[in-house]
């Protein structure tokens, strides 16, 4: 039984991260009507921005991309490749986001289904280095004032037309990666400061609103509904909902399953496993776990150290989707 549960967790974090803005207000971009998904993360906590602990930050960073890259690799890779993973990294984040073109302070994401959703970036952004760098096209209004660029992402092998295609476009402070038939009407929301999440995002919303290095909240029993088959274990098909808040004020994730056997057995089962997610985090957490009337709690004491650590660890497993990957041969 425990060897069947024994991914529970991890795919709980996954979805938390895979499914992503300090705010004073209630003003802050959701240009998707009513997703199942909704993650914000906050990279200042990091101190990727900071100059007393940049240096340190982003030796850490590198070293956890290079970590996961050995991990999604399959296989053990050599010291050499290690190596050449977190040069990678460091040189990304000293050329692009440190001090380049690409000052991301915060992303959003959104999703509702495969054909509807939105990555969003905000920053600070050299929008004509991306255009040198994309080929990305300039818009301009009537004034000739350069209003926004526009690329087109293929996430496919060359050659593979029949994919699905995704767009970036951007200005001085906000990046958005979309589906390509979304063209437009996101970046257009975005603009025109239109909030669409509806009243099922009302905690989320709240939750912004105290400043959190990570905050999500995931419909699962609407992200799942039109799974058919699969090897989905039984508890995680019975969660209604998922929330995620890490900030300094709390570090808690909120498990809703509302029917109590199913409830019990993955208490049990995460009963388990909280000594591997404590580990994730350098043990700089202590994970236990709590029950509330129809939900599992899952929660933390809290401090600077660990918000710094959560986030940072958080940047790294991003980044390393998009680490250059390096031939067997290399190895």
């Amino acid at each position: 039984m425990i060897k069947r549960y024994a991914y529970i967790l991890p795919l709980l974090v996954v979805i938390f991260l895979l499914s992503g803005f300090s705010s004073e207000s209630n003003n802050f971009p959701a240009p998707i009507k009513e997703p199942v998904a909704a993650l914000y993360v906050n990279l200042l906590p990091s101190g990727i921005f900071d100059e007393d602990n940049q240096k340190k930050a982003c030796e850490e960073i590198a070293n956890n991309v290079a970590n996961l890259c050995k991990l999604r690799n399959g296989s053990d890779l050599s010291a050499k490749t290690t190596k050449e993973y977190k040069a990678i990294t460091m040189k990304f984040l000293k050329d692009s986001i440190v001090s380049g073109f690409l000052k991301i302070h915060e992303i959003y994401f959104y999703y509702k289904t495969p054909k509807e959703y939105a990555l969003i970036a905000k920053g600070d952004f050299d929008i004509l280095t991306i255009v040198e760098k994309s080929k990305a096209e300039m818009l301009f209004d009537e004034n000739d004032q350069l209003i926004k660029i526009i690329a087109t992402i293929s996430p496919n092998p060359v050659g593979d037309k029949n994919g699905d295609k995704m767009v970036l476009e951007a200005n001085n402070n906000i990046l958005v990666i979309s589906p390509q038939q979304s063209e437009g009407n996101i970046f257009n929301n975005l603009i025109n400061n239109k909030n669409l999440l509806g009243d099922k995002f009302k905690t989320f919303e709240q939750m912004l609103q105290y400043n959190p290095a990570i905050s999500a909240e995931i419909d699962i029993e609407q992200l799942l509904k039109d799974q058919i088959g699969g090897n989905i274990p039984k508890p995680v098909t019975a969660t209604k909902l998922v929330r995620l808040f890490v900030a300094p004020q709390q570090n808690k994730v909120q498990i809703n399953i509302p029917e109590k056997s199913e409830r019990e057995e993955l208490k049990n089962e995460l009963q388990n496993q909280t000594a591997f997610l404590n580990a994730i985090f350098d043990n700089k957490t202590n994970y236990k776990l709590a029950e509330g009337k129809t939900s599992i709690f899952i929660e933390t004491p809290v401090d600077e150290e660990q918000i710094q650590s959560i986030s940072r660890k958080t940047m790294a497993f991003m980044l390393h989707f998009f680490v250059k990957n390096i031939s067997s041969g290399q190895q």
